[in-house]
């Protein structure tokens, strides 16, 4: 994570800050301290539900362009300890990888509401996913949900990165595709939910 040069502050308890890498990269930081993925305050049920607070803060790249980018080529994703810069949680907010739309798309038919793994993985490694047909993410928090239901999770959550992809599913239903992008150190694998899902220069735009 490198300095802001544009920050929103809110009286919530975070902060969307514009990162300079990336055309449309902001984050949403939490104005506590909390080190990040592993922080156990982040399962506790009165955590404020911050996927949900990045989600609503999407308007910033909107706003950043100049024109709305459409709901299916952004993306939501917190590193695991492997592959972060920094000890104080935060949650990207970007564009969509194309080639990982892509492979959604083509793979949505075996994606279902229970975890499991991406057929084939992707770039090299494993990937567990599942769907969640909603709006927005008022009914999911998905640190809670990777720790109550992927294997090896909740004693290993600094080994995962999290990655929320809004999808629409065959039917025309608005959801989410929910991601845990584990540490595999054999495979390449090191749970950087940032890289194997966003593409900061957005090319999926063009």
């Amino acid at each position: 994570m490198e300095g802001p040069d544009a920050v929103a502050a809110e009286n919530s308890g975070y902060a969307i800050l514009k990162d300079r890498r990336g055309k449309v990269q902001f984050l949403l930081i939490p104005t506590r301290r909390l080190l990040g993925i592993e922080d156990p305050v982040l399962l506790r049920d009165d955590t404020p539900l911050y996927w949900q607070k990045a989600w609503v803060s999407l308007h910033f790249i909107d706003e950043l362009r100049g024109d709305p980018v459409p709901r299916e080529d952004l993306s939501l994703a917190i590193n695991s300890v492997w592959s972060r810069s920094e000890d104080q949680m935060h949650i990207h907010l970007s564009c969509v990888r194309d080639d990982l739309r892509g492979r959604l798309l083509a793979s949505q038919s075996q994606i279902g509401e229970s975890w499991s793994l991406l057929e084939g993985g992707w770039v090299g490694h494993a990937l567990w996913v599942r769907r969640f047909i909603a709006e927005d993410l008022s009914g999911i928090d998905p640190f809670r949900d990777v720790a109550a239901h992927v294997p090896n999770a909740r004693e290993s959550m600094d080994r995962f990165g999290i990655a929320v992809v809004p999808f629409r599913f065959s039917g025309g239903h608005n959801g989410f595709v929910l991601i845990a992008d584990p540490v595999d150190l054999a495979l390449g694998g090191l749970g950087s939910a940032e890289r194997d899902v966003q593409d900061h220069d957005c090319a999926v735009l063009h």
